[in-house]
Parts: structure tokens; sequence; C-alpha cells
């Protein structure tokens, strides 16, 4: 990184609030401090060996300072493996959110917030978006009707998938097996 460009990356920084601004300038210095040692490290192994000291011992300093990065409010990745897992398994089926809740012992309302803090979107939402994508993956790799389909990846039926599909996909099942598929 050359001197104007981190001082253009440091302006960007400022711009930030505090909470991203002190980590992500304690990662600059650390990059800095990196630039520093690869120079030296041809000419001078010495001097880079004073370098990685220097980048340890602030790297410590800053790890104290900063705390360690913890992620709040999330599963823990036990319970998320463990979801994933029972929502991969039982895909087919209806899923109760409350099944869910109970597999990793934890309230309802509380394992939803849970849920959508890991996943990004709601349990509702995220297996409906499993489903499509497993639909999607039967309509590449086999001629099954759709009807089919839709009830081994656990919709109600043909216009069940058929909606949420348009509505995630953009586009028909049909439209979209068709643009997607090899010919045979």
């Amino acid at each position: 990184m050359t001197y104007y460009q981190t001082q253009q990356t440091e302006q960007a920084l400022r711009a930030l609030p505090t909470s991203q601004f002190l980590p992500s300038l304690a990662a600059l210095e650390a990059f800095r401090i990196l630039d520093e040692v690869r120079v030296a490290l041809d000419r001078d192994p010495a001097a880079a060996r004073v370098g990685v000291d220097r980048l340890e011992s602030f790297l410590k300093v800053t790890i104290e300072t900063l705390g360690p990065a913890v992620v709040r409010g999330g599963l823990t990745p036990s319970q998320r493996r463990k979801v994933e897992a029972h929502i991969e398994e039982q895909l087919g089926t209806p899923i109760p959110v409350k099944t869910l809740a109970d597999l990793v012992f934890l309230s309802f309302g509380h394992f939803s917030r849970a849920f959508k803090e890991t996943f990004g979107n709601s349990p509702h939402a995220h297996i409906i978006r499993r489903r499509i994508a497993r639909a999607q993956e039967m309509m590449l790799a086999s001629r099954e009707p759709l009807g089919q389909i839709a009830l081994a990846c656990g919709f109600a039926d043909q216009a069940h998938m058929t909606t949420l599909f348009r509505r995630v996909v953009g586009r028909t099942p049909n439209d979209w097996r068709r643009a997607n598929s090899m010919p045979y």
C-alpha cells in the first residue's frame, strides 16, 4: 500500500462510526507494520524480526483494548449445524418453527430472533429458500413432473411451489427449467 493509498484509506476510515473505525484503524496499522516487514525481509532479516515482534505486540495490545470480536444474539455454531441438518433432512415434510426451537432448547421467540441474526432470514423464509433450491437441483437432475418435485420438496402442490418460486426466483419453475436444463 503506497503512502497516498494509506492516506485515502485513513480518511475513509475516519468517516466510519467509532465502533467500526477503531478496529479498521488497528487493521490499517497492522498492514503498515506488515509492509515494513516485507520490505525489510529482503534487505535486513534482523530488522524484519524486529518488525514481526512489533506487529505481535501491537496485535496483543489491540486485542486487549478492543476486546474479542463477539457476535451476540445468533445461534451457536453447534445449534446452527443441528438446525441446518434437521432442515435438510426434513425438507420434504412440514417443518414447524417450534420443532426447530425445541431441537436447540430455545423458546419460540428467542429462537426466531437468533435464527434471523444467524441466517439473515426468518426460519420460514429460509425453509422456503431451501425448498426452492432443492427443487432447482431436482429440475436440473431429472425430468420428473413439477408436481412431483413440488411434493418431494415439501410444497403443498405445484401451484404453491410456482407461487413461491416466482416470488423468490422471478420466473415460473417451468420457465426456469427450460432456460437452465441441458437438452436430453
